[in-house]
């Protein structure tokens, strides 16, 4: 996974608006479990702070887990406004991450055996909603919805139509589970449909070079 990241928050995303990856895994608090060992967030989301992935600094970055689960100091990084290059500001590190977790520090993340994650399950649906093909036909559809309003209509989802059924285990069964949204965004996300002319070329990478 650190090697993963470290290439793509290598490549060149000037003309891109926004990063986006999901990490379905085991975890822990503070960390994720790999096929080499565990990785703690922190270390995965690092290549991309603003002071390291210059093309992405003063965009969004969202980051998906789904798993279950200071004295710094932040000199920042200076930007150039697209629009005015003579207007210099400068911009936290920190700034402009989106972490979105299936469940709370501490809390077990459920999964379905057949279906897979409550979370995912209740992100793909609520995406489908608002941003398929057709989601002006559903009654559910909500126009200019911005992706962290998006997400707590997921966090909704999860905590109110999903529950355990464990019948064999009583300390299993009938539990809940809430997601986590940790916005560090300094604007709302909107994802409106692009003409093809603008749309980049894809990238993609070949997980053995990795």
């Amino acid at each position: 996974m650190a090697e993963a990241m470290k290439y793509f928050a290598s490549l060149n995303d000037s003309d891109v608006d926004c990063f986006l990856t999901a990490v379905l895994t085991h975890g822990d608090e503070g960390v994720l479990f790999g096929t080499d060992g565990k990785m703690s967030i922190d270390r995965l989301l690092l290549p991309f702070k603003g002071n390291k992935c210059l093309t992405l600094a003063g965009k969004p970055k969202i980051f998906i887990f789904q798993a279950c689960r200071g004295d710094k100091l932040d000199r920042g990084v200076d930007l150039v406004q697209a629009d005015d290059e003579s207007g210099v500001y400068r911009l936290p590190s920190e700034a402009d991450f989106l972490l979105a977790y299936s469940t709370i520090p501490g809390f077990y993340s459920w999964r379905n055996t057949d279906n897979g994650s409550w979370y995912i399950q209740a992100l793909a649906k609520t995406i489908h909603v608002h941003y398929g093909e057709n989601r002006e036909t559903d009654p559910r559809w909500e126009a200019n919805m911005d992706f962290v309003k998006l997400l707590t209509r997921v966090n909704f989802e999860v905590s109110y139509f999903y529950k355990s059924n464990v019948p064999t285990n009583p300390e299993l069964d009938q539990q809940k589970q809430v997601p986590s949204i940790v916005s560090m965004l300094t604007r709302d996300l909107y994802f409106p449909a692009k003409p093809p002319a603008l749309l980049p070329p894809p990238q993609s990478a070949s997980m053995e070079s990795l």
